[in-house]
């Protein structure tokens, strides 16, 4: 009994070393009770012909003899949650296919090829929502399809390589995040006055709406009423005014998207690549967001920027010149058509300087005044000199005076 007890302890041991040895990959929160195996696998539309899947294999790069699912009718319904007769009027083949394979880190990458409707963006954004954190995927048809029916066989693909299923609840509101994205990129295409007339435009701007929309609320886990507010703000931004049924579906999806739970961080890199590459795509179609909610030609706005970047390194330029200008070497024939021009600062002294030279200095003052007293004293002498003449004529009168009344007297 003792040893029974210790092969089933070893056993045990065993087990949990290979299970804590073996690769997993990473998924979000309530979509599992854990990690699950890495691995890759293929999942063909069950369309396909043999000859159409051989040329598939050898556009994904993988061998003849990798494992691949079947998609049809009853994996679709169960993958996207469907009701047992959602299909029975389908009367449409089933083509779209996929190359999936998990992975530790790196986020979701998704390249697609042949889809018309349903964007890169729109498949990465459905794997985050179902669950799935890290993984490549490459969606194809041998001819071009809406590829709408792709996510079934994507997750599908994903549980085989598990052994395990995916959260039903985040399935769905996967499946339901690709069909409001869809309406709203119709509704988008069907108005005359966002002047957009490309599927794929209006599709990639649907997109960016729900990835702008959701990544808030992932973040800020809002109210009901807060959600609402971020609706209007990022569709604003996009210059698109939703239906109120088209709005209050986003609202729904939303609400949905926050009761899962998802952690933010886990997600964060792959939300923001999800962002640049929109943004990317709006300039290849020569569209521009604008904080105003317009919608207008990249052309016009790279003109205004470089329009306004050369008009500021003029300016730059021009303020240089103006600094240096005075201490600048003009060539010989500028040199003289600049000689008769008078610089205010040199006018300014040229008027001191003749104001200067009608004043006398202090020694010529003082020259002045010695000058003056001279001409004073030798008036003075004169003067004196004047006098005396007279006084000496009068004495000289007066004695002949005398004289004479000497004479009369004898």
């Amino acid at each position: 009994m003792l040893q029974r007890n210790w092969i089933k302890k070893v056993v045990l041991a065993l087990a949990i070393v290979v299970g804590l040895t073996m690769p997993t990959t990473a998924f979000a929160k309530r979509s599992f009770s854990g990690e699950y195996r890495q691995g890759e696998i293929l999942s063909f539309g069950s369309s396909l012909t043999k000859n159409e899947e051989a040329n598939l294999r050898e556009y994904f790069g993988v061998s003849d003899d990798m494992k691949a699912i079947y998609v049809d009718n009853e994996t679709a319904i169960k993958q996207l949650g469907l009701a047992p007769n959602a299909l029975d009027n389908y009367t449409g083949g089933w083509y779209s296919s996929a190359y999936v394979k998990l992975t530790s880190e790196g986020g979701v990458q998704v390249n697609s090829k042949n889809v018309s409707l349903v964007t890169n963006e729109m498949f990465t954004n459905a794997l985050i929502t179902s669950g799935i954190l890290n993984c490549e995927v490459i969606v194809s048809a041998p001819f071009m399809v809406t590829g709408e029916s792709a996510l079934a066989g994507i997750l599908a693909g994903a549980e085989e390589i598990m052994g395990e299923s995916l959260s039903e609840e985040n399935k769905v509101v996967a499946q339901e995040e690709i069909d409001t994205t869809l309406e709203i990129a119709d509704e988008i295409l069907n108005d005359e006055e966002n002047e957009i007339t490309d599927k794929g435009d209006s599709s990639t701007i649907a997109s960016g709406i729900i990835n702008d929309i959701k990544e808030q609320v992932i973040k800020d886990s809002p109210n009901s009423t807060q959600i609402g507010q971020i609706i209007i703000n990022v569709t604003n931004n996009y210059g698109v005014e939703l239906s109120e049924e088209t709005q209050a579906r986003v609202q729904s999806l939303m609400e949905d998207v926050n009761d899962l739970d998802i952690e933010y961080n886990d997600i964060k890199d792959t939300m923001q690549n999800i962002g640049n590459s929109i943004s990317e795509s709006l300039k290849e179609a020569g569209i521009k967001l604008q904080e105003s909610g317009l919608l207008e030609k990249i052309g016009d706005w790279m003109s205004d920027f470089f329009s306004h970047l050369f008009d500021w390194i003029k300016g730059l330029f021009t303020s240089a010149n103006e600094v240096n200008s005075s201490e600048a070497v003009l060539p010989e024939n500028e040199l003289s058509q600049t000689e008769n021009v008078i610089n205010p600062s040199e006018e300014a002294t040229s008027l001191e300087d003749e104001t200067m030279s009608n004043e006398p200095s202090l020694d010529e003052e003082a020259s002045t005044e010695e000058q003056t007293n001279e001409e004073l004293v030798e008036q003075d002498i004169e003067n004196e000199e004047l006098v005396d003449d007279q006084t000496q004529e009068t004495v000289t009168d007066n004695d002949s005076e005398v004289s004479n009344d000497e004479e009369v007297a004898e």
